[in-house]
């Protein structure tokens, strides 16, 4: 099995490959990865700069003989501002990280794994009424294990 780590940092370079991405937040520094240990999620999320990115790993499961490849779960978590959620979750599904002019969504982001796989993303409010937008996806290893 491949770390989900190298999923994680993985998705953020992506992320900080996507122009249109970048130009939403005047910094590719605001597309961040969420480190275990430092705080707990929930508050990570809370803290987050307007305008910014945080990329966390979220569990890993199985495939769905119990047998197959592992799936890693991820959540990016944004942050818009003054901009909209539909113009970040547009930047990100449709941006092209690298020149070959595959989008995001069906971008894969390190050999391990297989193309990004967008599960859902929409709003959603936290037990203290923040407001934040989470796209969730998950990467397949291709890597099994015997």
């Amino acid at each position: 099995m491949t770390s989900p780590t190298t999923g994680l940092n993985a998705i953020v370079t992506a992320l900080k490959a996507i122009p249109a991405l970048v130009a939403l937040m005047d910094s590719a520094d605001k597309i961040t990865a969420y480190a275990d240990g430092l705080q707990e999620l929930g508050a990570a999320v809370n803290t987050m700069d307007d305008r910014s990115v945080l990329v966390a790993y979220e569990h890993t499961e199985r495939g769905n003989t119990g047998r197959g490849p592992y799936d890693h779960y991820y959540s990016i978590f944004v942050r818009p501002g003054a901009s909209t959620f539909t113009a970040f979750f547009t930047a990100i599904m449709n941006g092209e990280p690298a020149a070959d002019g595959v989008k995001f969504q069906f971008y894969e982001v390190n050999e391990a794994f297989d193309p990004v796989e967008i599960l859902r993303g929409g709003r959603e409010v936290d037990a203290d009424g923040h407001e934040f937008f989470r796209i969730a996806l998950f990467l397949t290893d291709k890597l099994i294990d015997e």
